[in-house]
């Protein structure tokens, strides 16, 4: 859980209750990965371990590729908790 950080002031305070992220790893179907690797002018390994996505040169780790970051806000609403607020946030050093 995080601190639920900068939200626009129309989810109040008092109704926040949890702050939720996950990253959301996007994969490149098999009978794409050919066509992709011409296109960027790389390996196919290069496609199918991430490389071909690495960012500034930092590679990713094996296995990984690329992704993004969802952050949610549960809030406490008639005594029901549901989703008050959400946003994509691009990869981070603190992932």
């Amino acid at each position: 859980m995080f601190n639920p950080g900068a939200m626009p002031p129309k989810v109040p305070i008092e109704i926040r209750r949890a702050s939720l992220r996950t990253q959301l790893r996007c994969r490149i179907p098999e009978k794409e990965v050919a066509r992709a690797a011409v296109e960027l002018g790389v390996s196919v390994d290069d496609i199918r371990s991430g490389k071909a996505f690495a960012v500034n040169g930092d590679e990713f780790e094996s296995g990984d590729g690329p992704y993004l970051n969802l952050k949610f806000v549960l809030v406490e609403e008639n005594g029901k908790m549901q989703l008050g607020y959400f946003e994509f946030l691009p990869p981070s050093i603190l992932d």
